[in-house]
């Protein structure tokens, strides 16, 4: 019984010893730390008889702990010393190895990551140029997870589904890795729901009615796959020049269609966006006398008549309702609506909300072309395009009328936002 507790008490003292040395003890202080928690206070004579230290390197092993804050002088006759609690005196050792454990795990995250981007390229490179697959949805799922910067894709309403029921998560972690994804597909009642949750990591368009009848998608416009409905098997391809045909068939298809936001902005308002599209006229002539209009308001601004831009906005104002309803819709609804038709028909880019409770009106817009940065040098308030003149209009035709406008921008996002505050004008603005 005896040789057994001693046996479990060594090796329980040798797992210390291991465990202090990891936290840089040498062995020589690890024993003298272990005999004074033991003993409690201690003269080295004390120390010297109850650990394997020489006696001539106790004082020299007790004064460099005392340094280092383990150990205390408690009694200089005859001189005693104790430990210092554990927990407070190893806390700060044990910080550093969690830092240091920290950062080496972090520098393992990142060699895996281009350990893998490696292995995806050497194995792109190693296999045939295209293969015939019997699993579709594990070959999808290969592709999805060797793409490292870009995803595009063409998608009929069954595979819109399943790329959410089977791979959402995936695309999840795609999009917290920074790759641009953009999907579009026909939608159906079928697939509402999926377009919404998908539309939270990628860029959705909604092409007319009809839709493929086989589904594409393209990683790093070098990989691909390829599925027709209800085909029990699919291609896999590893060729740049098969990807970029795939891909120059998914910009076809993109060709008429519409940002899945704005459809849906319409669908609620009890609108059909394709007829809406159609008697407009979508097309580069929007885009024209949208960037016309941007000139002008720049040049009116500058020396000329501001009140000619707003004429100018009145009156396009006005033939938009020609085609569509506006003026009787509460504001909320019509500067919605303005800004969706815009985003439809004329690539307009601007974030617009209007708070009825507040009268603010909010404008957000990139500016990679540095345009709005100068039509505001220009004296500018508001983005220099028609639509977001038109909504204004809108506004003050319900009687109110700008109080104050704040301009921020934003330089590391290249951002801009434009806040605007009405009030009451006093009589409402002439049809």
């Amino acid at each position: 019984m005896y040789l057994a507790v001693k046996v479990s008490f060594e090796m329980q003292k040798e797992s210390v010893n291991s465990a202090l040395a990891s936290l840089g003890f040498t062995r020589y202080e690890s024993e003298v730390y272990n005999a004074l928690v033991e003993l409690g206070e201690a003269t080295a004579r004390d120390i010297s008889n109850h650990c394997p230290v020489p006696r001539e390197k106790i004082y020299y092993v007790l004064r460099r702990m005392e340094r280092q804050g383990l150990v205390r002088l408690v009694n200089k006759n005859p001189i005693r010393y104790i430990a210092l609690p554990p927990k407070r005196t190893l806390q700060g050792k044990l910080d550093r190895m969690r830092d240091q454990v920290s950062r080496i795990e972090n520098a393992v995250g990142i060699l895996e990551e281009r350990y893998t981007r490696g292995k995806v390229k050497i194995e792109r490179k190693t296999m045939n140029f295209w293969e015939i697959s019997q699993n579709p949805g594990n070959t999808l799922t290969e592709v999805l997870e060797s793409c490292r910067e870009s995803l595009k894709g063409l998608m009929t309403v069954e595979s819109s589904v399943e790329l959410v029921e089977r791979h959402y998560g995936l695309l999840k972690k795609l999009y917290k890795n920074d790759v641009r994804m953009r999907f579009c597909a026909p939608l159906r009642d079928l697939n509402v729901r999926a377009l919404g949750m998908l539309s939270n990591v990628a860029d959705i368009e909604v092409i007319p009615t009809g839709g493929p009848e086989f589904s594409i998608f393209v990683a790093d416009d070098e990989a691909g796959f390829i599925q027709g409905v209800g085909a029990g098997g699919a291609m896999h391809f590893i060729e740049p020049g098969v990807a970029s045909l795939a891909s120059s068939v998914i910009g076809m298809a993109r060709g008429d269609s519409l940002r899945f936001e704005d459809i849906l902005t319409l669908l609620s308002q009890g609108e059909d966006p394709w007829v809406i599209t159609s008697g407009l006229g979508k097309g580069a002539f929007f885009d024209l006398v949208s960037r016309a209009y941007s000139s002008l308001t720049v040049q009116m601004a500058n020396g000329g008549d501001p009140g000619v831009a707003s004429w100018m906005g009145h009156a396009l104002l006005r033939e938009l309702e020609s085609v569509v309803r506006i003026a009787g819709l509460p504001l909320e609804q019509a500067v919605e609506r303005i800004a969706a038709i815009g985003s439809m028909v004329g690539d307009y880019s601007a974030k617009v909300s209007f708070d009825e409770s507040s009268k603010v009106l909010t404008f957000e817009v990139g500016d990679d072309l540095g345009l709005v940065g100068e039509a505001v040098e220009a004296g500018v308030t508001f983005p220099p395009d028609m639509w977001s003149l038109m909504i204004q209009e809108a506004i003050k035709a319900k009687g109110l009328r700008e109080e104050i406008t704040t301009i921020v921008y934003d330089k590391a996002l290249g951002f801009w936002s434009f806040l605007k505050k009405f009030g009451p004008d006093g009589q409402p603005a002439a049809a």
